[in-house]
């Protein structure tokens, strides 16, 4: 979201009445950063949207969910602002433009600061509240960089009571805003319920969504719900194994996310919906070597019979240490589609099966591979079903080679 003069100004008044009740104020700053280089002068290729933006997409992914090998170029700034024992304001910024937060048809101009978080938190013991505009998101899943059981970043307020009995329990209220030519307001009811378990937990996510627009035909009621299944510190033949297994459930038009609509249609009288099941997780022994892996099977079906799509998508990458500071490994990601509708007029869809394959070297600053900062070397090649332009310097072809040089900072 673009820096809001009315937040902007509200925030700042509570920093300022909360600064002057406390005798000090604690900041924690925070900097996530990720990016790098091709072996061609230009990896993005450019598209231009109905509205005549321009935009940089990446053309190498095996699908559209792009990974930490290949991603948009990001950095995120963040600071904590402790205010008291139950004051907390947090705020951040992206600098080159996060997609993933972007309203509508803004494009990432990689050059701007987008505003990603301005809330205050007050917490007592096992209550907490917060208000503003939050990332409000779960569990990430590190191989595709996505958050696929929940994730919105919008403006509104939320609570969360620990402990009550054997469970947390949490709700939120907010709405987002989609869209320039015909603007939606997204207005989002959300509950989650927590059950900790020993080295995991069991989470529930139930969601309501309601799509405002200025045509009555693009008005919407969508239903959301799912389960996740989260385990760690799990000992298995020597290493640590981790994993999230979870599935959501949606009936209606969902504006954005990893449950965004396939077939992207709002309406009141149709009837969209999808299904997401993912299994994800590592397996590490010690310092020595590491099995990262994503498997995710996605079905969408439209408002009539004809339009179904279903796919499988799996991403695998084993590691293994060569001295304390570096680490050798192989990147697979692969897409198999399992149900293709070729009435639906969506070309997108047809022919969808991809695969990348590289080599890679890694090196991290600290004396443990799994850690950042790091820097990282991709060798290797992309197939796909059907043409595709992967340079914007090359005529499109169905395999293309490709040399990346990646870094990732997080302090």
């Amino acid at each position: 979201m673009k820096l809001p003069n009315r937040l902007l100004t509200s925030s700042a008044l509570l920093l300022v009445v909360a600064s002057n009740v406390c005798a000090e104020v604690k900041i924690t700053p925070s900097i996530y950063s990720r990016g790098g280089m091709t072996r061609s002068t230009d990896l993005k290729s450019r598209h231009t949207l109905d509205n005549g933006d321009d935009r940089k997409d990446f053309n190498l992914g095996a699908w559209g969910d792009e990974s930490n090998t290949i991603s948009d170029d990001l950095t995120e700034l963040t600071a904590k602002f402790d205010l008291n024992s139950n004051f907390y304001y947090t705020y951040g910024v992206d600098i080159n433009g996060n997609r993933r937060f972007l309203e509508g048809n803004e494009t990432a101009d990689h050059k701007s600061l987008d505003e990603r978080l301005n809330f205050l938190t007050f917490k007592d013991n096992d209550f907490s509240l917060w208000v503003g505009q939050n990332a409000y998101r779960g569990d990430g899943d590190y191989l595709t960089r996505n958050f696929p059981f929940d994730e919105h970043n919008m403006m509104g307020g939320g609570v969360r009571v620990e402990k009550m009995g054997p469970i947390n329990i949490e709700f939120a209220y907010g709405e987002v805003t989609q869209g320039v030519t015909d603007p939606k307001v997204v207005n989002l009811f959300i509950n989650k319920i927590e059950y900790p378990l020993t080295n995991g937990k069991l989470k529930t996510n139930l969601e309501l969504h309601r799509i405002n627009a200025t045509s009555d035909t693009n008005e919407s009621k969508t239903f959301l719900a799912g389960v996740q299944l989260q385990r760690w510190g799990i000992k298995l033949l020597d290493g640590n194994f981790y994993h999230i297994m979870l599935i959501n459930y949606s009936n209606g038009y969902v504006y954005g996310g990893q449950m965004q609509s396939g077939y992207n249609e709002i309406s009141k009288d149709l009837d969209e919906s999808k299904i997401l099941a993912q299994w994800a997780g590592d397996w590490k022994w010690a310092n020595e070597k590491a099995l990262y892996f994503t498997v995710k099977y996605q079905e969408h079906s439209g408002n009539n019979d004809n339009q179904k799509w279903s796919f499988v998508d799996y991403y695998v990458r084993p590691v293994k240490n060569v001295t304390p500071n570096t680490a050798i490994g192989l990147d697979l990601a692969q897409r198999f589609i399992t149900k293709e509708n070729k009435d639906s007029n969506k070309s997108w869809m047809e022919n969808g099966t991809n695969s990348r394959v590289a080599l890679m070297a890694s090196y991290h600053l600290k004396d443990k591979m799994f850690e950042l900062p790091s820097v990282s070397l991709f060798a290797g090649r992309i197939f796909k079903d059907k043409p595709t332009q992967f340079f914007t310097d090359k005529p499109s072809a169905r395999e293309e080679d490709f040399l990346r040089l990646n870094y990732e900072v997080a302090f």
